[in-house]
């Protein structure tokens, strides 16, 4: 995965997979973090990925799909087919 950074205050901007993990997760494809935007009111969201790293205090009531990164198993398969590449 490739990220960039804000060069004045390091957050996070955007990311992007290096090599095509799934049909969603594509190198094409570049992630920008909506808490990143000007008016994120402008973003209609699809699903909520990675909510295994949810805050137990927040909770989304809006009936879209909650993805876990640790149960995606074309993503697992893409992160060990990387470590072994690696090694």
């Amino acid at each position: 995965m490739e990220k960039y950074f804000c060069p004045h205050c390091g957050s996070q901007l955007t990311a992007r997979y290096m090599v095509p993990v799934s049909a969603e997760l594509q190198p094409h494809m570049v992630w920008v973090y909506v808490g990143t935007l000007d008016d994120p009111e402008i973003v209609t969201l699809e699903d909520h990925y990675g909510v295994e790293s949810q805050l137990s205090w927040v909770h989304f009531d809006d009936g879209l799909p909650r993805v876990r990164c640790d149960e995606d198993a074309e993503l697992l398969a893409a992160l060990a087919a990387a470590q072994a590449n690696a090694e």
